[in-house]
């Protein structure tokens, strides 16, 4: 497959809407092996915060910008 970066501009997307809210942080949750999307959130600055069982959680903190 071509890389398009489509994954990362809905990632962008996101955490622009999150920061309109006021959000501190963003969470996600994959049931990834510990290829696929794992190693992607972590190319996009998010940080695995828990394993459990076959799923693993990422965040992310977002800044809020004045």
């Amino acid at each position: 497959r071509a890389r398009r970066g489509i994954g990362r501009q809905c990632l962008e997307e996101a955490e622009r809407r999150a920061r309109a809210r006021h959000a501190g942080a963003i969470r996600l949750d994959t049931n990834d092996d510990g290829v696929g999307a794992a190693a992607f959130y972590a190319a996009c600055g998010y940080r695995e915060v828990l394993h459990f069982a076959d799923t693993r959680y990422f965040e992310r903190l977002l800044p809020l910008r004045g």
